[in-house]
């Protein structure tokens, strides 16, 4: 189901955004569900998440969440090793990937 969200979205970015062409999904993917009873909540951090961010960057606050649901994981594991990606050979690392 992720791979056919990635591939129709991107289609449909490509097709209909002209200013991101360059547009290309992550090579790995993440799923949660949210009950009902959070669907405000969520919907407030979704209205706050670019101010959020300012502060807290996204792979601080998904090992966070991971940590606090009680699932084992590396930064390596969930990010692997950095990789340019395609087509920028010799690129260098960047000094923070947060």
């Amino acid at each position: 189901m992720a791979r056919h969200l990635k591939g129709r979205s991107s289609k449909w970015i490509h097709d209909e955004l002209d200013d991101l062409q360059s547009f290309a999904w992550q090579e790995g993917y993440g799923g949660f569900t949210v009950s009902a009873s959070m669907l405000d909540r969520v919907k407030h951090y979704i209205d706050r998440q670019k101010e959020h961010h300012q502060t807290t960057s996204f792979k601080q606050e998904l090992m966070k969440l991971l940590d606090l649901h009680g699932i084992e994981a590396t930064e390596e594991h969930v990010f692997g090793p950095y990789r340019p990606p395609a087509g920028r050979a010799g690129s260098k690392e960047p000094e923070s990937r947060d």
